[in-house]
């Protein structure tokens, strides 16, 4: 997908997104955030945010769009690796090997909300679970300070007068915690910052983002030798997409900032496990 408008600033855009990623998408380990580290283990730019020139349309003026690969370990994320449909004989959902990831990409928006946040790995049961400790905590008549104590929001200003009743003043404190949990909690999901980032810098996250997601198995010799099959499978129409994105393509560095960091530096010869000529698929 391209965006209409022309992104004059696209790398530094793009390194203002990656730093918001890995500063704020889900980390199950406590202590490994606190050393800067998140499920998402690499981020890598490619296309003409880096070189000028559209992958799709060389001889477009570039670049409309950001193009970039998140190499994670995330189970929200691992399904939107590639796409896959319902196999009826199989019972299972399988790869769609119709698809071509060369042609069509899941949105950024939905990507980006399967990163999570430091809350949860899922924006969604976040918020469920959250309201449900507030409809067991209106049961329990649980009060902190004459309000309503929920943890991640605080305490809600509501009145005990108000709660005390199940009808009007019960629909209420779910009208104060729905703006309380926006404020405090869903704000800071991922999709959320990088959504604001964006929108202050006159872009819109589906049209200036061009996302795609890997397992970081997917990079281990010993392993995903059957998902890298499927990932060529579904780049029928340039086999060499993949191991052009790893071998053209820079990793953020998380001590300059900046995409500064081949591929190959970190990953040695990792890029040839999807070269087409070398792979059985």
């Amino acid at each position: 997908m391209t965006n209409k408008q022309i992104i004059p600033n696209a790398i530094e855009i793009a390194e203002n997104v990656a730093k918001i990623i890995f500063e704020n998408s889900y980390q199950s380990d406590f202590l490994a955030r606190s050393f800067g580290k998140t499920e998402v283990k690499d981020l890598l730019l490619f296309g003409s945010a880096l070189t000028g020139k559209s992958y799709k349309r060389p001889d477009e003026e570039s670049p409309k769009d950001i193009d970039m690969l998140i190499i994670h370990q995330l189970g929200e994320l691992r399904e939107l690796g590639m796409f896959t449909k319902y196999d009826k004989e199989k019972l299972k959902v399988v790869p769609d090997e119709s698809a071509d990831i060369t042609e069509k990409r899941h949105s950024a928006y939905s990507i980006l909300e399967a990163l999570g946040s430091k809350f949860g790995p899922c924006n969604y049961e976040i918020r469920d679970e959250t309201r449900d400790q507030l409809r067991s905590n209106v049961r329990k008549r649980d009060t902190y300070g004459g309000n309503l104590y929920i943890s991640e929001i605080g305490e809600l200003n509501i009145p005990k007068k108000e709660f005390e009743h199940h009808s009007d003043g019960f629909r209420h404190i779910f009208e104060v915690f729905d703006k309380a949990f926006d404020t405090k909690v869903a704000s800071k999901f991922t999709v959320n910052l990088v959504e604001k980032y964006l929108k202050n810098q006159s872009l819109e996250v589906n049209s200036a983002l061009d996302l795609l997601a890997m397992h970081k198995d997917l990079l281990n010799p010993e392993r995903g030798q059957e998902y890298r099959q499927d990932a060529l499978r579904q780049s029928k129409k340039d086999p060499t997409f993949w191991n052009s994105i790893l071998t053209s393509g820079r990793l953020y560095n998380l001590e300059t900032g900046k995409f500064d960091t081949s591929f190959e530096t970190k990953y040695f010869g990792i890029a040839e496990l999807f070269d087409p000529e070398k792979v059985e698929y």
